[in-house]
C-alpha cells in the first residue's frame, strides 16, 4: 500500500506558510488519492505450453521478464530464459496473479521421458501419428504431438514426423529422444518430441523414465516399470522420504538411469513424482492431466492426476472420468486437502463450423467464413495445419495467421465465454474434402420463426429438408417433433448437402440434401463444471460428446473402449463416412452409413490409436462415431 502521509505532510508545510504572508490567500486542503486496491495471490500451474506472445501454459496466459527464472533440468537456470522453452513442453509455472494479470517468477522444464527408441508403430490410416516404445514405455504420438524442427527427414518424404523415428530406418545410429506429455498407465501422450544430438557427450546414454512402479523383483535388486527393469546397486540414490523399496510398488517416480557395460538400465536416482512441494500448496493450484484414479470410499476422498496423488474432502466432480484429460483448479486448505474448485473437461465445444475462408484480416489476427463466422486463434487455441505441414502442421496464432488465405478450407471448434464470444479451441486448416459447410451451437434468443432458427447470427433455413432429414433424439424424428422440442439455447448442428448449396454471408439455406440435429449440451471444455452439470439435472452421458483415444475394440460384442468407458455401437449407430472409406481405401458417395447396413465389422471400422469424437446417448451407447479433428 502507498504512503500517504508524505502528501498530508507537505499539506501542512504550505498552510504554515500561508499564515505568515497576511496577503497570501487561505490555501486549498491537500487532495490526496486514496490508494488503488491491489488484488494478488501466488499461483501454481502445471500443464502444456499452448502458445506464445508471453506464454501461455493450458490457456491462460503468462507474463514473462527480464526476472523470470527457466528452469531447465540439467542444464542450469537462466534468468530471462525465454528462448528456451518450446511450444509442446510440459512445464510448471510459478506465478502471481495481480488484478487478473498473471506474471511468471519461475517455469521448471523436467522432460517426462528419455531414451532410445525401439520400435515405431505408424496408425494404420494416418501414419504420420501411431506409438512409439521407449524404454519400455508406450509413447502415443497424436495429430497435436509437435516434433522439434531439429528432427532430420530420415524418409526423404519432405515431412516431420513418426516415421523418421524408426530406428529400423536410421542405421546405425539409434535414435534417442526426449517427450514431454501427459502420463498415463502405459507410458505417454506426447505433447513434444525433440531428438538427441549425438554429439558424442554422452547424452544419448542417459536414461529418464517418469511411470509407476509396477513391481519390486529380485529381493528388492531391481524394480520395474511397464515393460522397462532397472536395476538398483548400492550407489543407487533415492529422495529422502522415499519409503521401503517393499512399499514402493504402485508410486508415481522419475528414474534417472544409465546403460551399464552388460547391457542393463542401472538406475542412479529414483525420485517420488506424485507429490507438490510445499510452496506450490500456497495459492491458487491447476494442473492438467490424465485422470487415473478415483477413490471416494475413503476419506479424505483421493485422486490421481498424471502420476500425482492428491487427498481431497470432495472428488465427486471427477468421478466418471477416469481415462480423460481435464484441467482441476482449486486451492489446499489449512490441513494440506486440494479444495477443488473447477473442473474443465477437455472433450468437445457447443461451437463448431466448417467452412471456406472469404477474407483474411491479418492485423486483427481473425479471418471470416462464407457464413459471416469470425474466427480469432489465441493462446487458448490449439492450431494445425493439415494442407501443409512440411513445416510444423502444429502452429502458433501468429504462424497460422501467415498461412491462412482466402479459398482454405477451416474447421474450428469452441465455446462461448461469459461474454457470448467464442473461445476457439481447436482450428485446422484443411484438406479441401468437399464443399460443405457446417455450423453447430445454441440456438439465438428469439430467433426461432416458423422454420427458421439462427446459431451465431446465422439464420438457419430448413423449409426445403424433407421429414427425415429432422433428427430429434430419443426416436423422435420428423420436422414436427423437432420444432417441438426446438428452444433457445439447445445445441443443434445443421449441415449443407456436400456441395455446400446455401453456404452464405449470415445465412445457411439448407438444401433437401442437408440435415439438423440435436447435439446435446456438451459437457464444454471452459464453460461448465461438473458440479453445475449435475445441478442442471442431465443425466451423466445423456446427449454428451465423447473425444477420447480407442483403448481397444470388441467386433464381435461391437464394442469399444476409451478412457474407462465401454460403448456398445447398435445397429443404428451413424458412422462417419471418413471411417469408411479408410477401411475400404476407396471413396463413398455418402456422407454417413448406419452401422446395422455395413458389411465391416467394427474392428474393421475403428482400431485401438484410434482418436474419436463419439455421440452418446441417454443411456450411454454411441449414436454416431467419426474421427476426432
Amino acid at each position: 500500500m502507498r504512503d500517504i502521509k508524505a502528501p498530508s505532510l507537505l499539506a501542512l508545510v504550505a498552510a504554515l506558510s500561508a499564515c505568515q504572508q497576511d496577503s497570501a490567500p487561505e490555501p486549498e486542503p491537500a487532495q490526496v488519492t486514496p490508494p488503488t486496491a491491489v488484488s494478488q495471490s501466488n499461483v501454481a500451474v502445471d500443464g502444456t505450453i499452448t502458445g506464445f506472445s508471453s506464454v501461455f501454459v493450458n490457456g491462460k496466459k503468462y507474463e514473462l521478464g527480464n526476472s523470470t527464472i527457466v528452469a531447465v533440468e540439467g542444464k542450469g537456470e537462466f534468468a530471462g530464459g525465454q528462448d528456451r522453452l518450446r511450444l509442446g513442453m510440459r512445464v510448471r509455472i510459478k506465478a502471481v496473479e495481480q488484478n487478473g494479470e498473471r506474471r511468471a517468477g519461475r517455469i521448471e522444464v523436467d522432460q517426462d521421458l528419455k531414451g532410445p527408441v525401439f520400435s515405431v508403430t505408424p496408425d494404420a490410416e494416418t501414419p504420420s501419428i501411431g506409438t512409439l516404445t521407449v524404454v519400455g514405455q508406450t509413447v502415443v504420438v497424436d495429430g497435436f504431438t509437435i516434433f522439434s524442427e531439429d528432427i532430420p527427414d530420415e524418409n526423404g518424404d519432405g515431412l516431420i514426423d513418426i516415421r523418421d523415428l524408426d530406428p529400423t530406418t536410421t542405421l546405425p545410429a539409434a535414435v534417442v529422444i526426449e517427450v514431454s506429455g501427459l502420463p498415463t498407465e502405459q507410458g505417454l501422450v506426447a505433447s513434444r518430441i525433440e531428438r538427441i544430438d549425438r554429439s558424442g557427450s554422452g547424452d544419448e546414454d542417459e536414461i529418464e523414465v517418469k511411470g509407476f512402479i509396477d513391481a519390486v523383483v529380485d529381493g528388492g535388486t531391481a524394480i520395474v516399470i511397464n515393460d522397462a527393469r532397472f536395476e538398483i546397486l548400492g550407489t543407487t540414490e533415492f529422495d529422502q522420504d522415499f519409503p521401503p523399496l517393499e512399499d514402493a510398488v504402485g508410486l508415481f517416480v522419475e528414474v534417472k538411469a544409465e546403460i551399464d557395460d552388460e547391457g542393463r538400465m542401472v538406475a542412479i536416482e529414483v525420485e517420488r513424482e506424485d507429490d507438490l512441494d510445499d510452496d506450490d500448496r500456497e495459492g491458487e493450484f491447476e494442473f492438467e492431466g490424465l485422470v487415473q484414479t478415483v477413490d471416494v470410499s475413503v476419506t479424505p476422498h483421493r485422486v490421481t492426476l498424471g502420476g500425482m496423488t492428491l487427498e481431497t474432502p470432495d472428488a465427486s466432480a471427477l468421478t466418471g472420468l477416469v481415462g480423460q484429460r481435464v484441467e482441476v483448479e482449486g486451492s489446499f486448505d489449512s490441513e494440506g486437502l486440494l479444495v477443488i474448485e473447477e473442473v474443465k473437461v477437455e472433450v468437445e465445444n457447443t461451437v463448431r463450423t466448417e467452412d471456406e475462408v472469404v477474407s483474411v484480416d491479418r492485423a486483427a489476427g481473425t479471418f471470416t467464413t462464407r457464413m459471416g463466422i469470425v474466427v480469432t486463434p489465441t493462446g487458448d487455441s490449439r492450431v494445425s495445419d493439415r494442407v501443409d505441414p512440411s513445416q510444423g502442421h502444429l502452429l502458433t496464432p501468429d504462424e497460422f495467421m501467415r498461412r491462412i488465405a482466402i479459398g482454405d478450407y477451416v474447421k474450428a471448434r469452441g465455446y462461448p465465454d461469459d461474454a457470448d464470444a467464442v473461445v476457439w479451441t481447436r482450428i485446422e486448416r484443411s484438406r479441401r474434402e468437399r464443399e460443405a459447410c457446417r455450423l453447430r451451437g445454441p440456438v439465438d434468443a428469439g430467433s426461432i420463426v416458423g422454420s427458421r432458427f439462427a446459431i451465431r447470427g446465422v439464420t438457419v433455413e430448413t423449409s426445403a429438408l424433407p421429414d427425415d432429414a429432422f433428427e430429434a433424439g430419443d426416436d423422435a424424428e420428423g420436422r414436427d417433433a423437432f420444432f417441438e422440442l426446438l428452444s433457445e439455447g439447445t445445441v443443434v448442428d445443421a449441415k449443407s448437402d456436400r456441395r455446400g448449396g446455401g453456404c452464405q454471408l449470415n445465412a445457411l439455406l439448407l438444401s433437401s440434401e442437408g440435415e439438423v440435429s440435436f447435439a446435446g449440451d456438451d459437457d464444454v471444455e471452459g464453460s461448465q463444471t461438473r458440479e453445475e452439470e449435475r445441478e442442471g439435472g442431465e443425466g451423466e452421458g445423456a446427449g454428451a460428446d465423447l473425444v477420447g483415444t480407442v483403448r481397444s475394440v470388441d467386433g464381435a460384442a461391437a464394442t469399444l473402449t476409451i478412457g474407462e468407458r465401454v460403448i456398445p455401437v447398435l445397429d443404428d449407430t451413424e458412422i462417419d463416412a471418413d471411417l469408411v472409406e479408410a477401411a475400404r481405401g476407396v471413396e463413398v458417395d455418402e456422407d454417413s452409413f448406419r452401422f446395422g447396413e455395413l458389411p465391416e465389422t467394427l474392428d474393421q471400422l475403428v482400431e485401438a490409436g484410434d482418436r474419436l469424437e463419439v455421440e452418446l446417448d441417454a443411456d450411454g451407447n454411441a449414436e454416431s462415431i467419426e474421427l476426432a479433428d
